[in-house]
C-alpha cells in the first residue's frame, strides 16, 4: 500500500502552494490538527481522499512550518504498508519535511514529535526514545506525544505497555468522538497482535455507538473472519457494504463466501 501512494505524493508536494509565513500561528496549529484528523482516516490507497483533504487543510493555514509538519505526517501515514511496516523512502521524505519545519520553528513539540514517529517506524527505537523522553520533560501531557508513546510500544508489540499508553491518552481526552477513535485504534492494535477476542469486544462496543461507520463494521468483519466465525463475519460485512461501497469490504465478502463454500463441501464429505 505505502509504495504506490508515496510515489504519487513525492513529486506533487513541492509543486503545491503552501503558506509563506515562516512562523507558527494559531490558525496554522488549528489546520495542522485538522489535517492530522483527516489523515488518520486513511486506510487504503484505493481511497486516498483523506490524504488529499488533509493537504488542502494545510494549504488553508497561514503557517509554513505547520504546513511542512503536516506534510510530513501525511507522508508517514501514506507510508504504512498492509502488513504494518512502513515504506522507508516515504519515512525518509517525511524527515526532510520535518527538518524544513524545524529550521523555521525549532522548539515546537508538534513538529519535533514527528521526528520521533519517523524513528519509531524506521525501527530506530533508541533514537525515538531519546526524543520522546526529552519532549516529555517539556510537556508530558501533550496529546501527540502520548500518541507517539502508543506507537513506540506498539512497534515492539508490548501489549501491556501499549494498552497502558492508550488509557493514559484516553484519560485526558475530553470529547466522546476522540475517545471512540482511540477505542477503535486500541482494537486495531489488539488485531495486529492476534488478540482477536479483545479486538472483537472493543470493535463491538464502538460499533454499538458508531453504527453508521462502514469501516468500523468492516474491521469487525475481519476480526470475526480471523476467528472462523463466518456467520458473524458475514453479518458485519453486510452491514459495512450497506453503509459504503468499500473495495476492501467487497474483497472480504468474496473471501467469506469462498470459505463458506469450502466449509459446506467439507461438511458434505464428512457426512457421507
Amino acid at each position: 500500500m505505502g509504495q504506490k501512494i508515496v510515489r504519487q505524493l513525492l513529486p506533487a508536494l513541492p509543486q503545491m502552494k503552501w503558506p509563506a509565513n515562516p512562523h507558527a500561528t494559531p490558525l496554522g496549529a488549528q489546520m495542522f490538527a485538522a489535517a492530522l484528523r483527516e489523515a488518520d482516516n486513511f486506510a487504503d490507497d484505493r481511497e486516498p481522499r483523506p490524504l488529499a483533504t488533509a493537504l488542502r487543510a494545510l494549504q488553508t493555514g497561514d503557517s509554513r512550518p505547520y504546513a511542512y509538519a503536516g506534510i510530513a505526517y501525511v507522508l508517514i501515514t501514506a507510508s504504512r504498508e498492509n502488513a504494518g511496516s512502513h515504506h522507508q523512502p516515504g519515512l525518509d521524505a517525511a524527515l526532510q519535511w520535518i527538518e524544513k519545519a524545524q529550521e523555521m520553528e525549532p522548539d515546537l513539540i508538534d513538529i519535533n514529535v514527528l521526528e520521533g514517529f519517523v524513528y519509531i517506524y524506521s525501527d530506530r527505537l533508541a533514537d525515538a526514545r531519546l526524543i520522546l523522553d526529552y519532549l516529555a520533560n517539556l510537556d508530558p501531557h501533550h496529546p501527540l506525544l502520548l500518541r507517539a508513546e502508543i506507537a513506540y510500544w506498539a512497534q515492539q508489540q508490548d501489549i501491556p505497555q501499549t494498552v497502558r499508553a492508550f488509557h493514559t491518552l484516553m484519560d485526558q481526552t475530553n470529547t466522546g468522538l476522540l475517545r471512540m477513535a482511540l477505542n477503535t485504534q486500541l482494537a486495531d492494535f489488539y488485531a495486529s497482535v492476534g488478540e482477536w477476542d479483545k479486538a472483537i469486544a472493543v470493535y463491538q462496543k464502538s460499533a454499538g455507538i458508531q453504527q453508521e461507520d462502514a469501516r468500523l463494521w468492516h474491521k469487525l468483519s475481519l476480526a470475526y473472519l480471523a476467528t472462523d466465525n463466518l456467520d458473524a463475519a458475514e453479518t458485519a460485512n453486510d452491514r459495512a457494504l450497506s453503509l459504503a461501497n468499500l473495495a476492501a469490504a467487497k474483497e472480504t465478502q468474496e473471501e467469506i463466501r469462498a470459505r463458506k463454500r469450502n466449509t459446506g463441501f467439507l461438511r458434505n464429505l464428512l457426512n457421507r
